[in-house]
């Protein structure tokens, strides 16, 4: 009998779980149609602790949440510092202020209008555009090199101001209340970065990506079709969206598995389902065309023309064995034939035979040495639990550094690690060493000579470093695709031109016709390096 009961009681639970659910999924108006679920929905309101119930600005009926919109602004706020801290943003120049133009236009249509919007291109190569609560929208310079006019940038921009809108947020943090309402602050933001908790370095995301990684089809659905009103409105062509997310498509074929970090292609999938949905709710839309910030193809190129795009050698590049980053201004020599590989978080090489690494990142910006080294072991230790073999005080290029050589596990299961620190310009620089205990001791030296090369790009020189740049290109009449990208010395394939322009690859190109291209050029260093 309590096997029975407990049964029955879980098919209930789950049956108006998935109730709600669907009522969270489907237009507002269809669930509040039917009495006995908004009954239950008013329960529901009174039975969570601290919810409520609101209006949701763009269904115009209540809803239950678990956020306020103070608590949903403040985590946007968090999210924000988060991602001008780790992803990094362009914020100056004529990139970022057309960009909060375009914005802000479109916001100014927005049904919600209880919390501020800003924007901002972030420093990303990766085709990239996310919304954090409370109103923070991002766009990736990645994003911006595949799209072909204003219209189209302020569907993208209108997208995702439509989640902030639609209070995206903090409906995920409601449908998770099984997972924890302790975690949930996390869980969402964690969610609307897209990050699996990199950004945010908290255990609690990894718990929640895979239950809030992604919006709902639903969610998605929605998004589109406010963020095309709110263009409309503005005065630019609804249909755009559907002509970039034909491109975005393209591009997501293109790029397949090549890419290892999280795009826009990861949480906003592109089908030719949603082109066709996006194309057909654009016809039901009137508007009213309206001169925007760059009217023409002319001019919207004009407004990327001269664009970083692929990776920032401000972030770091290996030239050779040796790891170079302008940005923080110092260089490493890894040893010569280990593999290296730059990542947003460190900078990794590997020896040939796999049985040693070394990272090297930033423990800290914290100058205080001491206090670094200290709180590192003994977060090591609550970690995995190390035992410090030998450790002490050391100079490196004149720099006060600490060195601590450490074994995680036992007998043959032991790991043990040299672990460098660097006092450098504010910060505390981290190089770790591990190795296959069988081998430590004779990859000791080539670990302890890549901690000791550490040494400011003052003193030990600037390589010669070229980076790609967005630049528009005239087509002659009748040049093919290929002869142009021959022409222009094109850093990208025919293919991936093909796709950021939305043109055919084999068609011949009309005189005049204007077709952005990536063109290495030297890299120009801080003033402070030059």
């Amino acid at each position: 009998m309590i096997r029975r009961e407990n049964r029955e009681n879980r098919e209930n639970r789950e049956g108006r779980e998935a109730e709600v659910t669907r009522g969270r999924a489907e237009p507002m108006h269809s669930v509040c149609r039917r009495p006995g679920k908004v009954v239950r929905v008013a329960a529901l309101c009174l039975l969570i602790a601290g919810s409520g119930c609101v209006v949701n600005p763009v269904t115009g009926w209540p809803e239950v949440t678990l956020m306020s919109t103070d608590r949903e602004v403040e985590l946007g706020r968090r999210g924000a510092e988060k991602v001008r801290s780790e992803m990094g943003l362009v914020e100056t120049g004529r990139l970022a202020e057309y960009l909060e133009s375009v914005g802000s236009k479109v916001a100014s249509h927005s049904p919600r209008t209880d919390v501020e919007y800003h924007f901002a291109v972030v420093d990303d190569p990766e085709a990239n555009a996310f919304a954090l609560p409370g109103g923070w929208i991002y766009v990736s310079r990645g994003l911006l090199a595949i799209t072909n006019s204003e219209d189209e940038l302020a569907g993208v921009i209108g997208h995702e101001i439509g989640h902030v809108a639609a209070r995206h947020a903090a409906q995920r943090q409601t449908t998770a209340t099984g997972i924890g309402i302790l975690a949930l602050p996390a869980l969402v933001l964690g969610a609307a970065l897209g990050t699996g908790g990199e950004l945010l370095g908290s255990p609690l995301l990894l718990l929640g990506s895979g239950a809030l990684a992604t919006y709902s089809r639903a969610q998605e659905r929605q998004a589109d079709e406010v963020g095309q009103t709110m263009a409309a409105e503005a005065g630019y062509d609804p249909s755009a969206m559907s002509r970039f997310l034909a491109t975005l498509e393209a591009a997501t074929h293109l790029e397949g598995e090549a890419s290892s970090g999280t795009s826009f292609f990861d949480s906003h999938p592109s089908t030719p389902e949603r082109v066709e949905d996006t194309r057909r709710f654009a016809a039901e839309l009137s508007w009213t065309p309206v001169r925007g910030f760059a009217p023409d193809r002319r001019a919207f190129l004009g407004e990327l023309d001269g664009m970083l795009v692929g990776p920032d050698p401000a972030d770091g590049v290996f030239d050779g064995s040796r790891f170079v980053h302008p940005g923080l201004g110092f260089s490493v020599r890894f040893p010569p034939t280990w593999e290296g590989v730059n990542t947003p978080r460190a900078a990794i090489a590997v020896a040939p035979e796999h049985d040693a690494q070394i990272t090297l990142d930033v423990a800290s910006r914290s100058n205080d040495l001491r206090e670094v080294v200290v709180g590192n072991l003994h977060e090591l230790d609550e970690d995995i639990g190390i035992d410090v073999v030998e450790s002490g005080p050391i100079e490196i290029g004149g720099r006060a550094a600490y060195r601590a050589q450490v074994v995680t596990g036992s007998g043959d299961d032991a790991v043990p690690l040299e672990i460098t620190w660097i006092s450098f310009r504010g910060s505390v620089f981290r190089l770790v060493g591990v190795a296959h205990q069988s081998v430590f001791e004779e990859r000791r030296p080539a670990i302890r000579a890549a901690a000791e090369s550490f040494r400011a790009l003052s003193e030990s020189g600037l390589p010669a470093i070229s980076e790609q740049r967005l630049r528009v290109a005239t087509a002659r009449s009748g040049e093919t695709l290929s002869a142009l990208c021959g022409r222009t010395a094109n850093a990208w394939g025919i293919e991936e031109t093909a796709v950021a322009n939305a043109l055919p690859q084999a068609d011949p190109l009309a005189g005049g016709a204007l077709v952005k291209v990536a063109v290495w050029e030297p890299y120009q260093p801080p003033p402070e390096l030059r």
